[in-house]
């Protein structure tokens, strides 16, 4: 490891604060991609000489990760190269078969702090793993295959200020998919900006109650206004404390759609910065690559815990189809279970229905639109269904997915688009655009993308 001296341009305008500044040289190997990349990693470890902003706030950061050494190693990059210095790392191995041991130890930084299980849990469970460990004031989850924008601290410590410490803070974020995600464009990754258009991206605000607890309302009805990514939260300590009654924090074969559900419903505070501080990663070797090619049931390995959940309070709801949409009704009846008196006094409750009418839709378009379901599984299906629904959907949604299969691919993916947000089918999240993009991992997209800055009001 080299280190460079302190240039003679930092400002020393702190007086009797010691400003140090040190960059380290690591060489980084991305076997996967069969490519090395030299990462400059610049670790400030007293204020942000960029804008001069003392660490007022430490946070923590905590990866899960399991057999994913080459995309971790951008996570954990990302964090080390912020212009903000009092955080740490926690990562939290789930009996991975790469070295991850060891390539934290060559990091050789005490900020980052590694844990391993002794066999392979459940996600859930290492996501809770990794949080115990945590002991910073606001904590933030990201993924082993995400990144963290390179002003991310910086941008949230004046805001937790102002706002008076606030218990969540969301905020927006890019999806970058490496190239091969999507089966039409293998040469390319391609990028996503515009999350969430639930909330307001003109300035930084606290979310009304009213609209908090229509978010609850409507994810309990499988009305999904926003992306369930936890990387975009960030969550103060002592809130996360206060809700110790329930049991473990993470709960569900979803864990982050039961936590995000879970805070708009409990947080007093919850903070909106539309901008986007965090890149979510779709690499080969993610959940989200076998959703964006409709192979949605070969995550149940990855997940390791659904077996966890089954019960007899949902034999008689539970219907054969998308295992996503299974474990979202599974992560709202626990939800449900833990919270409702709560959630009855403010008139909300699971709505079963709509999770059973989303299965026979995922069913009938899987096997007349898609031709991916096969036709015993598809029968199968039915005989779940009363005459009456069989009826009904034979008469209409059959002949609709026969028409929409007659169109090109190009004409068929936005009447498709159209007709499963008229039915209620597909979320919309109001994504603003997707483009085509060089990038060729995760990392890039973090240093060169702009993280927008709006006055803060």
């Amino acid at each position: 490891m080299q280190e460079i001296e302190r240039s003679n341009d930092i400002d020393d305008s702190s007086g009797s604060k010691a400003w140090e500044y040190r960059q380290y040289i690591h060489w980084v190997p991305i076997p996967d991609y069969r490519l090395h990349v030299t990462i400059v990693v610049d670790a400030i470890l007293q204020v942000n000489l960029s804008k001069g902003v003392e660490p007022l706030t430490k946070f923590s950061v905590y990866i899960p990760t399991r057999n994913r050494l080459d995309l971790l190693q951008f996570a954990v990059l990302s964090v080390i190269q912020q212009n903000y210095s009092d955080w740490e790392l926690i990562v939290s191995d789930n009996d991975s078969e790469d070295d991850v041991a060891g390539y934290i130890q060559s990091l050789n930084d005490h900020r980052i702090k590694y844990y391993r299980t002794d066999h392979f849990v459940s996600v859930t469970e290492n996501w809770n793993n990794a949080l115990s460990h945590t002991t910073g004031e606001y904590v933030t989850l990201l993924g082993d295959d995400d990144c963290l924008m390179p002003d991310y601290f910086s941008a949230l410590t004046p805001l937790i200020e102002q706002f008076h410490q606030p218990d969540v803070i969301h905020t927006d974020g890019y999806l970058f998919l490496y190239p091969g995600i999507v089966m039409e464009r293998t040469q390319n990754g391609m990028l996503l900006t515009g999350y969430n258009s639930f909330f307001n991206p003109t300035k930084s605000y606290l979310l009304e109650r009213k609209e908090a607890l229509t978010l609850v309302r409507n994810s309990l009805q499988l009305k999904i206004d926003f992306l369930y990514n936890l990387q975009l939260f960030c969550v103060r300590r002592e809130f996360v404390q206060s809700l110790a009654a329930k049991g473990k924090f993470f709960q569900s074969p979803f864990p982050d759609y039961y936590v995000l559900v879970m805070l708009f419903l409990k947080a007093t505070t919850i903070l909106i910065y539309q901008q986007p501080m965090v890149v979510v990663g779709i690499s080969p070797k993610s959940i989200g690559y076998l959703l964006f090619n409709k192979r949605e049931q070969e995550g149940v390995s990855q997940l390791n815990n659904l077996g966890e959940y089954q019960s007899s309070r949902l034999a008689d709801k539970m219907f054969p189809g998308n295992y996503e949409i299974a474990n979202r009704l599974i992560a709202m009846d626990v939800f449900q279970q833990n919270y409702d008196e709560e959630l009855r006094s403010v008139g909300i409750e699971v709505d079963y229905g709509a999770f059973r009418r989303a299965q026979i839709r995922f069913n009938y378009e899987r096997y007349y639109l898609d031709r991916l379901l096969p036709q015993e599984n598809f029968h199968a299906a039915r005989t779940h269904m009363t005459q009456l629904e069989r009826f009904w959907y034979d008469m209409w949604l059959m002949p609709t997915f026969v028409l929409l299969r007659q169109f090109s691919p190009r004409i068929r993916g936005g009447l498709i688009r159209r007709f499963r947000k008229l039915i209620g089918h597909r979320v919309d999240y109001g994504y603003k655009r997707w483009s085509v993009v060089d990038f060729k991992n995760i990392l890039e997209v973090a240093q060169q993308m702009p993280s927008r800055h709006i006055e803060q009001v």
